[in-house]
């Protein structure tokens, strides 16, 4: 079966981290959605949940829908996703605390835009896909 590659869902509203961080993942050969705002996010989810492996989201979003907001929305429709929960603002305890509401893992986020460690990234999102692709639907 042929195999399709890992498409992550990447949420963030730091316009810089969310472009670095998706031009990191896209060189490393993975597919990479976009969505600056938790309703952005909602309406991707909605129309293409099944198609998303794996969702990076940050906890701080503008707005009235959260990343917290996001996850709680992805566990309730058990759509099955792993998750992997960021913030430059959430202390680690705080971030460790998000796993209780569905996330598989947890990434402290550098306030920096453009500074981040690359192969802890990576480590940390190859941990929580099975393989570097997923089998193409028929």
């Amino acid at each position: 079966m042929p195999m399709r590659p890992t498409r992550i869902l990447v949420i963030d509203d730091d316009a810089g981290f969310l472009a670095h961080l998706s031009q990191f993942l896209t060189s490393r050969g993975f597919e990479v959605v976009q969505a600056a705002d938790g309703p952005t996010a909602i309406r991707i989810l909605e129309r293409r949940a099944a198609e998303i492996d794996l969702a990076i989201i940050d906890l701080v979003l503008p707005g009235n829908v959260s990343g917290l907001d996001v996850i709680l929305a992805v566990t309730r429709k058990r759509i099955p996703m792993k998750i992997v929960a960021t913030s430059a603002v959430w202390s680690p305890t705080q971030l460790e605390m998000v796993k209780y509401a569905g996330a598989d893992a947890v990434l402290p986020k550098s306030p920096s835009p453009v500074h981040f460690s690359e192969s802890q990234w990576l480590a940390c999102i190859r941990a929580q896909i099975p393989a570097e692709g997923t089998p193409a639907a028929n």
